[in-house]
């Protein structure tokens, strides 16, 4: 299943359709990150990984011992003082000039879930019109 995975995310990307969200399951996540990282090396896409617990940009690569993941300095987090500032990588996204693929890790709770708590909902709003509008300013022919 996994090598299928790779298959349609790249065919949707050969679509034009850079935004795209994957999950899996924590046993295949290295085995997922690393046919990401060696499919976008065999088309000389540059292929980057945002975790939220650490909240650091890494591009990813693979090489003879397998994953590799290198920091990206470019992206600086900032202070926490709001929720939304959690998902700066989504701003810095839409400015920056490095090209390639984005994963997010840590982002699907936020989307889906439903919730009574304000705050909550609010922040989970402003992602999803964050990443609306990072999928409308990249069919502008800004990424890859």
């Amino acid at each position: 299943m996994n090598n299928e995975l790779i298959k349609q995310i790249f065919s949707l990307i050969k679509l034009n359709n850079k935004l795209i969200a994957v999950e899996s399951p924590l046993q295949e996540r290295l085995k997922l990150l690393t046919n990401l990282a060696s499919e976008c090396q065999q088309y000389n896409i540059n292929c980057y990984l945002w975790m939220l617990e650490d909240d650091q940009l890494h591009q990813l690569s693979t090489n003879e011992e397998g994953l590799s993941l290198q920091t990206v300095n470019q992206y600086q987090a900032i202070a926490k003082s709001r929720r939304e500032h959690y998902f700066e990588i989504l701003r810095f996204w839409k400015t920056t000039d490095l090209q390639g693929i984005l994963i997010l890790e840590g982002i699907f709770p936020w989307l889906g879930e439903a919730t009574t708590d304000p705050d909550f909902f609010l922040t989970s709003e402003w992602i999803k019109s964050a990443l609306i509008n990072l999928k409308l300013y990249n069919h502008q022919g800004k990424r890859i």
